[in-house]
This record gives C-alpha cells, sequence and structure tokens, in this order.
C-alpha cells in the first residue's frame, strides 16, 4: 500500500497491521480496505467519516423455503406452457383434417 506525505510513517504503521486472509469473500476484503483507509487517513490526522461497510448483517440470509416456491413456480410455467403447445396442436390437426366423406 503507498503512503505519502508529511505523515506517512503514521500511516504506514497502520496498513502495516492489517493483513487479510488470501482466501476471503470480496465483501469482506472491501470491509477490510475501508477500515485500512480509515485507520491510515486517522493516522495521518485526517479521520474520514465512517462507511457502512458491504458484508451484508446475518439476517439477511435466505430463507430456506424460497428455493421451493422458485421451483413450484418453474414447474407450473412449464407445465402450463407444455399443454397450451399440445392443445394447440390438436386445434390445428382438428381444423386441418378432411371433412369425413
Amino acid at each position: 500500500m503507498g503512503v505519502q506525505g508529511h505523515d506517512a510513517a503514521a500511516g504506514h504503521k497502520a496498513a502495516a497491521a492489517i493483513r487479510p486472509d488470501s482466501n476471503v469473500a470480496p465483501t469482506q476484503l472491501t470491509d477490510t480496505a475501508i477500515a485500512t483507509v480509515e485507520k491510515v487517513a486517522t493516522a495521518a490526522g485526517q479521520p474520514l467519516p465512517h462507511v457502512k461497510l458491504a458484508t451484508p448483517p446475518a439476517s439477511a440470509a435466505p430463507e430456506p423455503g424460497h428455493g421451493v416456491f422458485v421451483w413450484l413456480a418453474v414447474a407450473v410455467v412449464v407445465l402450463g406452457g407444455t399443454g397450451l403447445v399440445l392443445t394447440g396442436r390438436a386445434l390445428r390437426r382438428a381444423l386441418t383434417r378432411p371433412p369425413p366423406e
């Protein structure tokens, strides 16, 4: 991380204390970067306003029944579309068939 200016030594110390793992999620890496910038700015005597972190709260996890609803909706659409196609084909055959003699 490059830190410049007359208070660069304090910024280097603040940035050196933070070492993210190599296998973290992108949102966690973003949170670490935001925290690092805030700490470097504070160490240089120019504190920044706190920024809301990108990591979603634990309560934002998807509900377990949500996936079932999606698959049920997909099944209804597919079966409904198949029914319409088969009905249309049967009607077309009935209308294009020559009348019995």
